[in-house]
């Protein structure tokens, strides 16, 4: 008999960081740094506003990179899959608007950044809309691990479930232990 999936509850309830937030965060960045940039077009503006929002945007995306990385108990399978296309999307998108820009002949030092920070921008969606689909799929060797607490019993009690007739049966076919992959004992 092969093991039971593990409930999209327990999926949902995982603590994973924050990932789509901090990349929301690393948009507005990159978003308030082209806002800049664009305002003052064709003319030359200080580019010491843009440099910063770039350099903030780019540290937030890659600490998202790092903590993501750290992550052992991932459907990475799922995520790669989705980065891929993705990844794929948002460059052609990228490409499309550097050859606006090339074509519009904005000045070297504004289109500079604005490469960059669209850089910054197709690595950072593929990432979000990566994690979150891989976020809600169970790992491959999901089936091998739990994501139980120590006692199950207070798993168990802490979820609402209080086993068939009120106790605590040990994997009986509708036992929401099973569901949740705890051990019941």
């Amino acid at each position: 008999m092969s093991a039971p999936a593990i409930s999209d509850a327990a999926l949902a309830e995982r603590l994973l960081p924050p990932i789509v937030a901090v990349g929301c965060a690393a948009l507005l960045l990159a978003i308030a740094g082209v806002i800049y940039l664009s305002s003052h077009i064709p003319g030359h503006p200080s580019l010491a506003p843009a440099i910063g929002l770039l350099a903030a945007s780019a540290a937030t995306v890659a600490g998202n990179v790092l903590v993501l990385s750290r992550l052992s108990d991932f459907a990475w399978w799922m995520f790669w899959k989705v980065w891929r296309w993705a990844m794929l999307a948002y460059a052609i998108i990228a490409g499309m608007l550097i050859y606006v820009f090339v074509y519009d002949r904005i000045p070297a030092g504004q289109l500079m950044l604005l490469v960059l920070t669209l850089a910054v921008f197709a690595v950072d969606i593929p990432l979000m809309l990566a994690f979150s689909v891989a976020r809600y799929q169970p790992p491959r060797d999901a089936a091998s691990r739990s994501l139980s607490a120590s006692d199950p019993r207070e798993s168990v009690e802490s979820s609402g479930c209080s086993g068939h007739n009120g106790r605590l049966c040990g994997y009986g076919e509708g036992c929401c232990c099973v569901s949740l992959r705890l051990s019941c004992s």
